[in-house]
């Protein structure tokens, strides 16, 4: 029969609506991505519940959810296609990598029961997965439909753990629909406590700047996230700031005390000539 605009197709839930389920848990409304074949129920799901935003290339989307992150203080999210989708992706990734942002990268993958075959399955790539370790923090294959929902909050865990970095899944096409929002197992993902650091070394350092005739401080992407702290302990003090590549922004830049990038701001370049 032929369908006209009118009529709809009957569909029962999916790996869609699970995905949905965890964003909206998290306070996530607006998702970055591309249409595919291979990612077809997630992207129906996050259009039909959420704020889709289309884009053409996987690089600019993963951009997009990096700003975004970046941005609200959440964390961005990113669907991929799988194989050239993913790897298109890849340098964003990296980029999200060494600045400590929370992306959460969600790529499709071949059907489960043909990963790892070489049968030149459309869009099989060899070894998808260790690229993505490579560009990611954290990177896992989901593979069992009734495991989604716990492994998607394992990667959101780790996009919530100290320090960031961001976090990619790889979901099976054939899981993405055998995945059903009624039949999840038990979630078990906590956010891992913030690293350990030494009191005595932090007391020392306010003890300098507090004792400094002209106090500067260097911030690096280190200092991420904790953006309103650092300018309280500026204006605090009466201290300049300068900083590393990945720790540009992380105070406004135009706040006065903010020199601003160690090797390419023109009063912050001064400064180091000045005082070498």
């Amino acid at each position: 029969m032929l369908l006209t605009q009118e009529a709809t197709v009957p569909r029962g839930p999916t790996g869609g609506d699970v995905l949905v389920r965890v964003l909206r848990r998290h306070g996530i409304d607006t998702v970055f991505g591309v249409i595919s074949i291979h990612n077809l129920p997630l992207v129906e799901a996050v259009d039909r519940e959420l704020n889709f935003v289309a884009m053409r290339h996987e690089a600019a989307f993963v951009n997009a959810a990096d700003g975004y992150a970046r941005a609200s203080g959440k964390f961005g999210v990113a669907l991929t296609s799988t194989g050239t989708g993913a790897g298109n992706a890849a340098g964003s990734m990296v980029e999200a990598l060494t600045a400590g942002s929370r992306v959460l990268h969600i790529t499709g993958q071949i059907d489960s029961e043909f990963m790892g075959s070489n049968r030149g399955v459309i869009h099989e790539v060899p070894r998808q997965l260790q690229m993505l370790h490579a560009v990611s923090g954290y990177a896992r294959t989901i593979f069992n439909g009734k495991d989604a929902e716990a492994d998607l909050e394992e990667a959101i865990a780790h996009l919530l753990s100290a320090p960031h970095t961001p976090a990619s899944i790889e979901w099976p096409t054939d899981l993405q629909y055998l995945a059903h929002p009624d039949d999840q197992r038990p979630v078990d993902a906590r956010v891992k406590p913030a690293p350990a650091y030494d009191t005595r070394a932090v007391a020392e350092a306010a003890r300098l700047l507090a004792g400094a005739k002209r106090p500067l401080i260097w911030a690096g992407g280190g200092a991420a996230g904790a953006g309103k702290e650092l300018a309280a302990l500026l204006h605090g003090l009466g201290a300049g700031l300068l900083t590393s590549n990945s720790g540009r922004g992380v105070v406004p830049e135009d706040d006065h005390l903010v020199i601003g990038n160690f090797a390419t701001t023109p009063a912050g370049a001064r400064l180091l000539r000045r005082v070498s």
